[in-house]
């Protein structure tokens, strides 16, 4: 599938190890529907080359939601080329599909995804837009109902299969993990409180997106600044919660220069030096335009 992304490296777990407490928490996340969080965690995963067959299929759906389809394909394709079976990824690699023109190979994957969750696509969708790939496919649109969410979260992947409350039943024994953290023979001395650091980041990333939400702008882009600064593996996250916060601006010239210097700040990290250079300058702008309202008449 083309795109400029990088595919992200796939960790190899040991044989008869059981997932890591930070998938399992990110997917538990994921299907509580606590984007933010998921992605920041499966981000800085991704970052740290500690995703496993399953988590990429994770990431690729909280890309998806957040409205990051080529990026979400990135990962879907790599969840199903290391020998991945979730749904979840069909799904997105057919809409990628389609978007790219291909529409052969997204109405075959489309039937094989259709296939594979017994019609029940509407249930991975959980609203999202769809292409008219799917009508091709055998699966038409419903309404959303009761049942489209399950347990008051997202239905995806292989959940599809087992909607009952014994699929949640782990949830407990996840966040009893993520409370008391311990470190496995051999870990370095640093990486439990590395772990706590991430964790701490994910929940200020939650506020920060609570707070544009409810267009409480005021010292966003200085927490987007230090978050930047904490884990450039965050650029993609916070470069979007960025956007979404200069959507809300209800002209405040200094938020908008500061926001825009986060912007290219977060370009940099990412290697985009003429995106950054763009927001710098627009960051300018703003800042003259303020300085010139503020001059004596």
């Amino acid at each position: 599938m083309s795109g400029s992304r990088a595919v992200e490296k796939v960790a190899e777990p040991a044989p008869a190890v059981e997932r890591s407490v930070d998938a399992r928490l990110a997917r538990l996340h994921l299907r509580g529907g606590l984007l933010a969080l998921a992605r920041a965690e499966l981000e800085q995963m991704a970052a740290a080359d500690t995703l496993d067959v399953i988590a990429l299929a994770d990431l690729a759906e909280v890309r998806w939601r957040n409205g990051d389809l080529m990026g979400a394909a990135q990962a879907a394709s790599a969840h199903l080329e290391s020998g991945g079976e979730e749904p979840m990824a069909m799904v997105i690699c057919a809409e990628a599909l389609d978007h790219e023109g291909h529409l052969l190979d997204a109405r075959a994957l489309a039937a094989r995804a259709t296939e594979r969750v017994g019609g029940q696509v509407d249930r991975l969708f959980a609203g999202q837009p769809r292409s008219s790939t799917w009508s091709s496919a055998g699966s038409t649109p419903l309404p959303l109902a009761p049942g489209t969410m399950t347990w008051g979260g997202l239905a995806g992947g292989l959940e599809v299969h087992q909607p009952e409350p014994a699929v949640w039943a782990a949830a407990a024994e996840v966040m009893a993990d993520a409370e008391a953290p311990q470190v496995a023979p051999g870990e370095a001395d640093g990486a439990a409180p590395a772990r706590e650091t991430g964790r701490a980041a994910s929940k200020e990333l939650v506020s920060i997106e609570e707070a544009i939400s409810g267009q409480r702008l005021s010292g966003v882009p200085e927490r987007l600044a230090l978050l930047l600064r904490a884990d450039r593996a965050l650029a993609p996250l916070i470069l979007s919660l960025a956007d979404r916060a200069l959507s809300a601006v209800r002209r405040d010239d200094h938020v908008v220069a500061a926001l825009h210097l986060v912007r290219g700040d977060a370009y940099r990290a990412l290697g985009r030096e003429s995106d950054a250079t763009a927001a710098f300058q627009r960051s300018l702008r703003a800042v003259a335009a303020r300085t010139t309202e503020m001059e004596p008449q």
